[in-house]
C-alpha cells in the first residue's frame, strides 16, 4: 500500500551499531569486494584490505594516490591513479601499467568482467572500454547524435560505472541526474532517472556520485549535497 501524501519513505536498512570499518586513511576515495569478499579500500598512497568482519589486514603501498579499484572476478586488481590504470597479481604484485590517458584524464571508477574493463574518465566525460591488457576497444558515452547519445555531463569528479547481471553496464550520468544504460558495444539502450529533490529524484548540481549494483539487479545510490542512500529496483523504480 502506497504511504500517504507527504509521509516520509520507510526506511528499509540501518547501520549494524559497532560494526563500522575505521579506515585509518586520511582521504579514502575507494572500494571494491574480491572474490573472497576481501573489502579493499583506497586511499592516501596505499589499497587498505579488511576481512568480511572489519578486521585490518597489510597495506598495499602506491606510489601515486589512488582513486578508486576493482576486482575481476579471478583476483586481478585493476587500480586507477589519475590518469592510468595499474594491474595487480591477486598476489598484489604489480602485474602491468597502462599507458596515460592523457592530461585530462582523471579516472574515478572501474569495472571489472571476465574479459572486459571499463574505465571512467570523468576529466574526458568518457567511459573506456578495455581488454584485459589495457588495450582500447572503443569509447562509451561521448556524444553521438547519429547514435543518440546526449553525452555524458561531467561537473566534478564523479561518475560510476558497473556491470550488472543483465550484463550490460550502468553509468552514473551525474550532470544529467541519472543512470544510462549501456551495452558493451556502447548503445545506450535507456536511462532512468529525473532532477528533483524528491525521495525518488537526484537533487542538486550532480548526482548520484556513487552507486552500487546488487545481485538482483537492484541499485543503491549515494549522493552529495543532500547526502542521501537510496535502493532502486532494476528497472528504475524507487
Amino acid at each position: 500500500e502506497d504511504p500517504a501524501p507527504g509521509t516520509p519513505p520507510p526506511t528499509l536498512y540501518r547501520e549494524l551499531g559497532g560494526q563500522a570499518i575505521a579506515t585509518g586513511l586520511s582521504e579514502p576515495r575507494g572500494l571494491a569486494v574480491g572474490p573472497d569478499d576481501t573489502i579493499y579500500i583506497a586511499g592516501d598512497r596505499a589499497i587498505r584490505p579488511f576481512t568480511a568482519d572489519g578486521v585490518r589486514l597489510a597495506d598495499r603501498r602506491t606510489v601515486d594516490p589512488p582513486r578508486c579499484l576493482a576486482l575481476a572476478p579471478d583476483g586481478v586488481a585493476y587500480v586507477g591513479f589519475g590518469d592510468y590504470v595499474q594491474a595487480y597479481s591477486p598476489q598484489w604484485e604489480p602485474a602491468a601499467r597502462w599507458e596515460s590517458l592523457g592530461p585530462r584524464a582523471v579516472i574515478v571508477s572501474i569495472a571489472a568482467g571476465v574479459r572486459d574493463i571499463f574505465v571512467a574518465d570523468a576529466g574526458n566525460r568518457v567511459v573506456l572500454h578495455c581488454n584485459r591488457a589495457g588495450r582500447r576497444i572503443h569509447e562509451i558515452g561521448r556524444k553521438d547524435d547519429g547514435r543518440n547519445i546526449p553525452g555524458l555531463v561531467v561537473p566534478s569528479a564523479h561518475m560510476d560505472v558497473a556491470i550488472a547481471p543483465d550484463g550490460q553496464l550502468r553509468v552514473a550520468n551525474p550532470g544529467r541526474r541519472r543512470i544510462e544504460i549501456y551495452t558493451f558495444a556502447g548503445d545506450l539502450e535507456e536511462w532512468w532517472g529525473e532532477s528533483s529533490p524528491r525521495p525518488e529524484g537526484f537533487a542538486g548540481c550532480c548526482n548520484p556520485v556513487s552507486f552500487a549494483v546488487l545481485p538482483d539487479g537492484s541499485i543503491v545510490t549515494a549522493e552529495k549535497g543532500l547526502p542521501r542512500v537510496k535502493l532502486y529496483d532494476p528497472l528504475g523504480n524507487f
